[in-house]
């Protein structure tokens, strides 16, 4: 069936299934907003309920990056001439052994409550995840074999994305995944 307009043409009739199609994704919408604003937790997944802890672990964490900014700066990414790979892997082999006592140092204490100490264990398990991508990086570096980084992923999303959650979501900012130097 089509409708006539004031100048003769003829446009198709609107179908009512489509109406109703849009409606009802309007109206999807609008749910998916209503329950996203009004209803839906707001607490963090990653909360750690030791507030005592997390000070401590940023207190650790902001030493460790002490020392790691005291580290030379490596050599341009791009330079891949033998000297610049050996310089590289010595300043990543001294940052990894502070990365390696920052871990060890937070793994000696845990979170008083339950959740917390089991956010911690797999927190550190990511960490030190990390660390073995950045030594192996730094053993290609000195074989010549490797002179980009591959970082682990988790659903393939960067492992560092999941450590830096954790550390931002509870305050610890030092925390945060180095970068490679």
């Amino acid at each position: 069936m089509t409708v006539s307009t004031v100048d003769g043409d003829h446009l198709p009739k609107p179908r009512t299934w489509v109406r109703v199609l849009i409606g009802l994704i309007v109206a999807g919408l609008a749910v998916m907003w209503i329950y996203a604003f009004f209803f839906a937790s707001r607490q963090n997944v990653n909360a750690l309920g030791d507030k005592a802890w997390t000070t401590r672990a940023e207190t650790i964490c902001a030493a460790a990056d002490a020392e790691l900014r005291g580290l030379p700066d490596i050599p341009n990414l791009t330079d891949t001439s033998r000297d610049a790979l050996d310089k590289r892997a010595e300043v990543l082999e001294q940052s990894n052994v502070i990365l390696d006592e920052m871990i060890t140092e937070l793994d000696s204490s845990r979170p008083d409550d339950v959740d917390g100490a089991e956010i911690v264990t797999l927190w550190l398990d990511d960490y030190r995840t990390y660390l073995a991508d950045r030594i192996a990086y730094a053993d290609g570096l000195r074989n010549g074999t490797m002179t980009v980084f591959n970082e682990s992923t988790i659903d393939a999303m960067p492992i560092t994305g999941f450590i830096d959650d954790v550390a931002r979501q509870n305050r610890m900012a030092s925390c945060q995944a180095p970068p490679l130097s």
